[in-house]
């Protein structure tokens, strides 16, 4: 601590009254981490077991019956 005239100046350890693990942080990079890859996962998934939508220029299409029921 230094007293500066009436002002007192105090270095930042000080007034934390301690040191910062940076625990934190690691905590928020693991949690990023994992929500990424969780997504990831769950995008996977659903991109290997959908089914593809039907080509409307296939044969199949074509021997459907119209919506109209003409």
């Amino acid at each position: 601590m230094e007293r500066q005239g009436e002002e007192i100046h105090v270095e930042t350890e000080e007034a934390r009254a301690g040191e910062t693990p940076h625990v934190v942080r690691y905590i928020l990079i693991f949690g990023l981490v994992l929500t990424i890859a969780a997504l990831t996962a769950v995008f996977a998934m659903q991109a290997l077991t959908s089914k593809a939508p039907p080509d409307p220029n296939s044969a199949e299409a074509a021997a459907s019956p119209s919506p109209t029921g003409n």
